[in-house]
């Protein structure tokens, strides 16, 4: 067993069995055969097919790995707080391939989800003239990370996912990003209000694979990156949605 790059919000390490660790060999492999692919769209089958490839050997990764702890995820279909996040570090082709799916499955959205995604940008830059401006007003020698702050900042303004349906469902939960599936809770779902992030009540979990797959992850995103090429999960459905990107 190895000791994880995955951490509790408290900083309690995880460690990775060596089933686990089995596993994300087999993930790297099939991320550098997606690296060697030729094709420059991300919707061709071979690379859909094969990336969700990836994400299922994942889930069986994330699955040993849980089991190795003695620990379960808490999270369940409706339990959304989370997804109020200004969610950063998606992929290029992960979003390519989310807007692919609003449009083939969800068209009569499309125009709403425009529309929150501008708002929640609207929102975001607002927030950050704030903090800048807060942060430039204090008399402290206290280091502050401004971009922490202005996550946590957003988190708190409680404005849901443009993709989350009125039940407080993922609309796209089976083409979802990386980010969110790393994402989990450990402990009482109900402790996830945005009014404890500032607190360690919660056990929070980010289950992320292995630097090698994550070095990976990061050259297919050059890879298939266009347009502005924002990472922002709000940002980037807007961009391809407008036909910007």
């Amino acid at each position: 067993m190895t000791e994880s790059e995955i951490f509790y919000i408290s900083g309690e390490p995880l460690t990775v069995p060596d089933s686990a660790l089995r596993l994300h060999k087999d993930i790297v492999a099939e991320l550098r055969v997606l690296l060697e692919c030729r094709t420059s769209n991300p919707l061709d089958i071979g690379f859909r097919s094969g990336f969700e490839k990836v994400l299922s050997i994942y889930d069986a990764y994330q699955k040993e790995t849980l089991i190795a702890n003695g620990k379960q995820i808490s999270c369940r279909a409706g339990c959304s707080c989370c997804c109020a996040h200004w969610v950063e570090d998606v992929n290029s082709f992960e979003i390519q391939i989310i807007v692919d799916y609003i449009k083939k499955y969800m068209p009569r959205q499309v125009g709403e989800i425009i529309r929150t995604c501008k708002e929640d940008i609207a929102a975001m830059e607002n927030l950050e003239k704030i903090v800048d401006e807060k942060l430039a007003a204090l008399d402290t020698q206290a280091e502050i990370d401004s971009s922490l702050l202005l996550l946590s900042s957003f988190y708190q303004l409680e404005r849901p996912c443009p993709l989350l349906t009125s039940q407080g469902q993922c609309s796209v939960y089976s083409v979802r990003p990386v980010t969110c599936r790393i994402y989990m809770n450990l402990s009482d779902p109900i402790r996830c209000s945005t009014s404890n992030i500032n607190y360690g009540e919660v056990v929070t979990c980010v289950l992320d694979m292995q630097e090698e797959a994550n070095e990976l992850l990061d050259e297919l995103h050059l890879k298939f990156r266009r347009g502005g090429g924002c990472s922002a999960l709000r940002a980037g459905i807007w961009e391809e949605l407008n036909g910007t990107a």
